[in-house]
């Protein structure tokens, strides 16, 4: 089993360079609102608030920023507090460099330090709590690299109260190719 779940990370990561790359501009509030629909019935059964501001486009490949927001979705419902109800929020603004700043609060169990200092986006990193999550542990690893191939970058730190905050920064309105691998 531990083999199979290892295999179908690599499988997911590997699938990210053979996707095809098209930079358009990409409406957010939409894209927010389709990830959010898909993955209604989680959101419901963790009896989670999701809140999410007025936010900016960005010029990117819809396919891969929809798995970024999908993984940050994901991994703030399993790794929510089990004290509080989860609150996730989403806002967006344009950056004075021309591109685009999103973050995505939540009120979760937070991050270590090791875990803001790098460990968290390394392959097959799944938290302390791996007995009890699901999943591959590539999920952030994924999403770092497609936000990097996009030409941007992600952080995370962990929120004052708890809970964590993951930035992202990606390109206002550019034409051009994805960073090569």
């Amino acid at each position: 089993e531990e083999m199979d779940r290892l295999i179908t990370g690599l499988l997911r990561l590997a699938r990210l360079w053979d996707m095809p790359f098209e930079r358009t501009e990409i409406n957010m509030n939409k894209l927010v609102e389709e990830v959010l629909e898909s993955a209604y019935f989680l959101v419901k059964q963790a009896d989670a608030r999701v809140s999410c501001g007025d936010l900016p486009h960005c010029a990117g490949d819809p396919a891969q920023i929809r798995k970024v927001l999908a993984v940050l979705l994901d991994n703030a419902l399993k790794y929510r507090s089990p004290n509080r109800k989860l609150q996730l929020e989403i806002s967006g603004e344009k950056d004075p460099s021309g591109g685009v700043v999103y973050r995505f609060r939540d009120n979760g169990r937070g991050l270590s330090r090791t875990e803001e200092e790098g460990l968290l986006w390394q392959l097959f990193y799944r938290g302390d709590l791996k007995e009890m999550v699901p999943g591959e542990g590539v999920g952030l690893t994924i999403a770092k690299r497609a936000v990097e191939r996009h030409g941007g970058r992600i952080k995370a730190r962990t929120l004052e109260g708890g809970g964590a905050e993951f930035t992202v920064w990606l390109p206002g309105r550019a034409a051009g190719r994805p960073a090569e691998k």
